[in-house]
């Protein structure tokens, strides 16, 4: 057999290439054809706007090798003839619809509807159906979609964004609901199910099956009955909740569901918003936790010294930490989650002082940490030393693959300037972090910083797997521009996934 034609190679060449080769090597021979072409058909797109979408002869061919279809627009009905079998996963992008209809006419609405009712045919159609991804910008479906997620056998996740579930579809709606375990609702409107709803008959339903939901931006529910809805789910592990500017987490209702009403018994994973959340009613929800916690997100609250101080029964567990914006935080407090936590994965806060790094020189306690959000200050007379102690803890964090050295804000367009920011210079000790061989994202927007080009050539010799640069190098356009050009002119893979 030719070398070139061992699995063990086209293995490895797989994982070498980018995606966007695959189609290349499908070409290279037969046998390279045989192997690579089911990883070209994996995940297919079809868009309206795409300069050439794949035609409806070539997915009646490749049909049994598509497992992710993504479908943006308006979809015609000749692309669901064919037969997918083996689709896993179903995601519809369907923004500005009715603008991508082929001779729209005043019949938009009857021609959109017929697309929803081929999209619930193609779901009960498709016996490996999992996961269903619909934004749909206000728009409407018809209830024929959330029978057919009710009776399918295998799907588990529905996320949705930006539609809207009228009353008469409430019932079916959350009789899909029930089939599922994890559940992604995202900007959309939809019918309160806790309101007058409940005297139809089969409401309230049951969420048996329910282990993860997400709810943010939730239009016509109250904030107490989405908690509510939480609380019917049994075996629920995971909760996420944004009010999008809608309406302030329910603070004492929640904290009644967990210490009083001993609801959400299975929870290890909580990730809420709030600046009304205050730190003694955080301090009570965590005590009365009964299984340990795995993920702590309190975006903008007020947690503070009473909830980390019962968060230390949680420490051997915890793999996730976000205390983004969370003003009680301090960089003491930092250094001790870091130190305490050794499963950490994590972790996101706010500022971190190298005088502090200075007097606990012994963190992080793991090299399990994959991601780092935190704004590192010198705030020492000798920068230089600082910058050199700073280096060689951040050296230690071997397995990282995201590294940002600015304030984090969830909050689009807001980022503070540093005052003392870490400079990312050789001669401050950046050559420590030769260690971070794994790293991928690099971030440090408006830090201040002033690298030359022998700061460029070092990262791009040493982080090999970095896909991705956030931030300015230098002030000075000319030299920024110098530096930019080495990941783009010189490595086409950087370029491609940094423009993404």
């Amino acid at each position: 057999m030719h070398p070139l034609l061992l699995p063990e190679l086209l293995s490895l060449v797989k994982d070498y290439v980018e995606p966007e080769d695959w189609f290349s090597c499908s070409l290279v021979c037969c046998s390279w054809h045989t192997t690579f072409n089911p990883f070209v058909w994996d995940t297919c797109t079809v868009d309206p706007f795409q300069p050439s979408p794949p035609s409806v002869q070539a997915l009646e061919t490749h049909a049994p090798f598509i497992h992710t279809f993504i479908f943006s627009g308006y979809i015609p009905p000749s692309y669901f003839s064919a037969q997918y079998t083996n689709l896993h996963t179903l995601k519809m992008q369907c923004q500005n619809i009715t603008f991508c209809i082929p001779n729209s006419t005043t019949d938009t609405r009857e021609t959109i509807n017929q697309m929803w009712l081929r999209v619930a045919a193609l779901i009960r159609n498709s016996p490996s159906l999992s996961t269903i991804h619909i934004s749909a910008q206000r728009d409407t479906l018809v209830n024929e979609i959330w029978v057919a997620i009710k009776d399918s056998p295998k799907v588990k996740t529905l996320r949705l964004a930006q539609l809207k579930v009228n009353h008469a579809q409430s019932l079916d709606f959350w009789k899909a609901c029930s089939v599922l375990e994890k559940l992604e609702i995202d900007g959309c409107i939809i019918r309160d199910p806790l309101g007058s709803l409940w005297n139809v008959v089969g409401l309230p339903p049951s969420f048996p099956h329910l282990v993860e939901i997400k709810f943010e931006s939730v239009s016509d529910i109250r904030a107490e009955n989405q908690i509510q809805i939480m609380a019917m789910c049994p075996k629920l592990r995971s909760m996420y909740w944004r009010g999008g500017g809608v309406s302030e987490f329910p603070v004492d209702y929640f904290e009644s569901a967990v210490t009083h009403r001993k609801e959400f018994q299975h929870l290890e994973s909580i990730d809420l918003m709030g600046r009304t959340i205050p730190d003694n009613s955080i301090c009570d929800i965590v005590k009365s936790l009964r299984k340990p916690l795995r993920k702590l997100a309190l975006f903008q609250t007020c947690v503070g010294p009473l909830s980390l101080a019962v968060l230390g029964t949680h420490f051997q567990t915890i793999q996730e930490l976000d205390f983004t914006e969370c003003p009680q935080i301090h960089s003491k407090d930092v250094i001790m989650l870091l130190r305490s936590c050794p499963l950490l994965t994590s972790f996101k806060a706010g500022m971190l002082s190298s005088l502090d790094v200075k007097e606990n020189e012994s963190w992080p306690c793991s090299d399990r940490l994959l991601a780092l959000y935190i704004n590192i200050q010198l705030e020492e007379d000798d920068i230089q030393a600082a910058s050199q102690r700073v280096f060689n803890c951040l050296s230690k964090l071997t397995s990282l693959r995201t590294l940002n050295i600015v304030k984090y804000s969830g909050l689009i367009g807001y980022l503070q300037h540093n005052d003392s920011p870490l400079q990312l210079r050789l001669d401050s000790g950046l050559s420590k972090l030769s260690t971070l061989r794994y790293l991928e994202l690099m971030s440090f927007d408006k830090s201040g910083q002033s690298m030359t080009m022998q700061e460029g050539e070092w990262i791009k010799r040493n982080w090999k797997r970095l896909v991705a640069i956030r931030g300015r190098f230098n002030a000075n356009q000319e030299m920024n521009q110098k530096i930019n050009s080495l990941f783009i002119t010189q490595n086409d893979r950087f370029h491609r996934r940094r423009q993404k």
